[in-house]
């Protein structure tokens, strides 16, 4: 039996997903603040890049819980491709307009006129995370649940047969 379709099991692990998920969106929100009010528009909005690669890995592993019992393989694979393709365009768009509202929110604070606040700044667009890298982490710990899932269905993983049957004494 697999242990992601042990009702239990994967309740709680979806569970401890999103819990992980929500603290880490508000610590990065919190980082971001902080950075703003240090006037520092360009580091506050380099959050978006790290924010986007750790929720395209944590959905991730969450569907590995949400597609069971086993959908043709293939297909969520090349779903979360294109899902880590997306991110990668929408945290672009996202960065944009994050670095042009901390602008704004400095000028204002300092009382400048919001007419001369300078551009975003899109040469960092120019470098951005590779495509090679979000498809990775959209597609990677998908893949590494399942190995281990699959080689613990063929008692190959004594470990997690072991895991699971303490867990649910």
């Amino acid at each position: 039996m697999s242990f992601i379709e042990i009702t239990e099991f994967k309740n709680l692990y979806l569970h401890v997903m999103s819990a992980i998920l929500i603290i880490y969106l508000v610590i990065e929100c919190v980082i971001g603040g902080i950075r703003v009010v240090q006037k520092k528009p360009k580091e506050a909005s380099y959050g978006v890049k790290r924010l986007m690669l750790v929720v395209v890995g944590g959905i991730s592993l969450e569907m590995v819980a949400v597609f069971q019992p086993r959908w043709q393989i293939v297909f969520v694979f090349v779903g979360l491709a294109i899902f880590g393709l997306i991110m990668r365009e929408v945290s672009k768009k996202i960065y944009i307009n994050a670095y042009t509202k901390c602008l704004y929110i400095i000028a204002e604070e300092e009382n400048i006129d919001v007419s001369k606040v300078e551009k975003p700044d899109t040469k960092e667009i120019e470098h951005w995370t590779p495509k090679w890298l979000y498809v990775l982490v959209a597609v990677a710990p998908f893949a590494i649940l399942e190995l281990i899932d699959k080689l613990n269905e063929l008692g190959m993983l004594p470990w997690a047969t072991a895991f699971i049957k303490w867990w649910f004494k």
